[in-house]
């Protein structure tokens, strides 16, 4: 196909179609996107009903066509359409689409779309949905796109954006809003969906199977990405509901799909939406027979495509977009992971690499220096307070973190944050380049409870005040965050998230590839029998088989070298789990500084209440004596003087002729 020349530069025209099953229409889409563009990526969602074969037809004849696998069961399409709309410009696009099977940009050819496109040098443009609506609905295997059509006379409030290059300078933090209806310049802004230039016919209901289907996908979809029913996508869970109730005529479903978007209160008779009765005429899908030619007999059968559907077994990730990182390997297979983030919703870095191994000598770990620092940093004060079942265990930290140097922390299971504060302060007070990462979903279990977003704004809003250099924080699980490291890539671990014997025993096996030639893994509630924890019985196991000790004050904290580099800290372990009374003198050591921490935490916390109380006395009373001082100064209080004084010597007056009468 050869690119059409507009102001003496030829523009190259990428879109970028995320589909599941949609083998009725995709002939005819496949058609439609090779006349009008010079890219097609294409993400297949892990199609059953013969569409992953007939986009292999297709790009046997189309070198336009460049079709992904993607295998996560969620709803990302914000973070994939951003991601791949970043590829298509790296790869030369002057102009970036959005298209679903669905839709049909409403030109007649390639040069009347680039005829539409702003030459004011927009970043972003839409074209508008004019919903329509089939008088014969197909089958499930066959949809005849060149039927007459109901077709609204007004288009959609909604709508797809186009993306110019010119995006990448002037909002080049932006991402795709959910839908592909807009964008966001940058975090925290509003929407923009720039002026609009155009249409595309949206067919949205083309038959019953087909939108039961499509509406039990998009809800599966959301819940495994959610586990609730969000404001998103509101109009599948509604619809659905009537379909399955078996209440909805050929004609509602027709008046839906002119309606398409809106809430199905405000869908009417369908003589209400005054439709025109017309053929669609879009670039590539008339006249001749689409390719590939074999389409619908590539097409499985509904039960076929069911059947397969039920014998998948997907990838689930619990996060949101922002907090997803994509990642497309050299066989376009498209994985997804959550993402890195800074302090202040930045992102960070895509994966933590091993960490090597070090030429130091192996004594310098338990050096008499080190341990003069870790004992300082023990008695050191706490800095950041917040609840906490951790709360004596401070100076354990701290210790460790003087005594270890570890040049990258992770914690799994963070909540109110005090153990990676703890962390964090001791790497700020030893200035070392220790990176800490904090895991959590920050929504809380059924051991722990669960809490609202406050708990992560408050942490996150003291990572970025006080920690901000070395903090990261990623919002998964922990099965989803071990992907974000690679082997051989942390010196020092705590585990601290649901407690069960089975949970806790994974996060150790999915975690300990992860530790490197000299790393520590600590377990917290190692000494709680009840309530269903089984941390004690993973202790046990591990006890046996690696140097530790265990820390049996504020629930217990065992304390495990998985590394192979041998040194004097090793030989610490070993030598205070066969010497009973050195393990029985550092617990007492150890309870006792607990203690006297967070008593002298508890103290300074009530001066502290003292003095900005005293601050804020202080703070009226100035404010006082400033209106004061404002009315002395004042001409009303000058011009009033001589009042004043009259005012004085009559009360003298009064007072003298009182004393004489007695």
């Amino acid at each position: 196909m050869v690119a059409v020349q507009v102001n003496r530069r030829v523009h190259q025209l990428a879109v970028i179609v995320m589909a599941r099953n949609e083998a009725d229409i995709l002939p005819g889409l496949l058609a439609h996107t090779n006349t009008l563009f010079d890219r097609v990526f294409f993400v297949d969602h892990r199609s059953t009903d013969g569409s992953r074969e007939i986009l292999e037809a297709a790009r046997a004849e189309w070198p336009t066509l460049e079709v992904f696998d993607y295998g996560v069961q969620g709803y990302f399409q914000s973070a994939l359409s951003t991601v791949f709309v970043r590829k298509a410009f790296k790869e030369g696009a002057d102009w970036v689409f959005f298209l679903d099977a669905d839709e049909f940009v409403n030109v007649p050819d390639r040069a009347a779309l680039l005829g539409a496109l702003p030459t004011n040098g927009a970043a972003v443009c839409s074209f508008k949905w004019r919903n329509c609506a089939p008088t014969i609905f197909g089958g499930y295997q066959s949809f005849d796109l060149q039927q007459d059509f109901l077709v609204r006379r007004t288009v959609s409030r909604y709508g797809k954006v186009a993306l110019s290059r010119s995006i990448l300078q002037e909002y080049p933090c932006f991402r795709l809003a959910m839908g592909n209806h807009a964008i966001v310049p940058a975090p925290g802004a509003p929407a923009v969906e720039g002026s609009s230039v155009g249409e595309y016919f949206h067919i949205p209901i083309r038959s019953r199977d087909r939108l039961v289907m499509k509406l039990q996908s998009g809800v599966s979809a959301y819940r495994a990405k959610n586990k609730k029913q969000t404001d998103a996508g509101f109009h599948w869970f509604e619809l659905l509901e009537r379909m399955h109730a078996d209440t909805v005529d050929d004609d509602f479903l027709r008046a839906v799909a002119l309606e398409y978007g809106e809430p199905l209160s405000s869908v009417g008779p369908l003589s209400a939406h005054f439709p025109q009765r017309q053929p669609i005429t879009p670039a590539g899908i008339t006249g001749a027979s689409v390719l590939p030619r074999d389409g619908c007999r590539l097409a499985r059968t509904q039960a076929e495509s069911t059947g397969l559907d039920r014998a998948l077994v997907w990838r689930q990730l619990q996060a949101e977009d922002l907090t997803v990182a994509v990642l497309i390997d050299g066989n376009n297979q498209v994985t997804l992971r959550p993402r890195i983030m800074r302090p202040g919703n930045q992102a960070a870095p895509e994966c933590f690499a091993n960490l090597p191994p070090e030429n130091t000598s192996p004594a310098d770990d338990f050096s008499e220096k080190r341990l003069t620092a870790a004992l300082d940093m023990a008695f050191t004060p706490i800095e950041t307070f917040v609840p906490s079942a951790w709360s004596n265990l401070a100076p354990v930290m701290f210790g460790l973190i003087a005594l270890l140097r570890p040049r990258r922390f992770v914690e799994l299971g963070t909540h109110h944050g005090y153990s990676f504060f703890a962390a964090s302060q001791a790497i700020k007070a030893l200035s070392l380049e220790t990176e800490a990462i904090a895991i959590d979903t920050w929504q809380g279990d059924p051991q722990a409870g669960f809490y609202d977003e406050a708990v992560f704004k408050h942490f996150s809003s003291i990572i970025a005040s006080l920690y901000r250099e070395w903090s990261y924080y990623i919002r998964s699980t922990f099965q989803d965050a071990a992907d974000c490291f690679e082997e051989c890539s942390i010196d020092l671990l705590h585990i601290d998230g649901l407690h069960s014997y089975d949970e806790v025993r994974r996060d150790f096996e999915t975690w300990l590839p992860k530790m490197s030639d000299r790393g520590v893994v600590i377990l917290h509630d190692t000494t709680v029998y009840e309530r269903g924890f089984g941390v004690w019985q993973l202790w046990q196991e591990l006890k046996a088989r690696y140097p530790s000790v265990n820390v049996l004050h504020s629930h217990g904290l065992g304390i495990v070298y998985v590394g192979t580099r041998d040194g004097r800290f090793v030989e610490a372990l070993r030598e205070f789990a066969t010497d009973a009374l050195r393990n029985v003198l550092l617990n007492a050591f150890l309870c006792n500084l607990g203690d006297l921490s967070i008593s002298a935490a508890r103290s300074a916390q009530k001066l502290s209440g003292t003095q900005a109380e005293l601050a804020k006395s202080q703070a009226e009373l100035a404010k006082s004596q400033a209106e004061l001082a404002e009315v002395y100064a004042s001409t009303s209080w000058r011009v009033s003087s001589p009042v004043r004084v009259l005012r004085r010597i009559l009360r003298s007056l009064a007072r003298s002729s009182a004393r004489s009468r007695h």
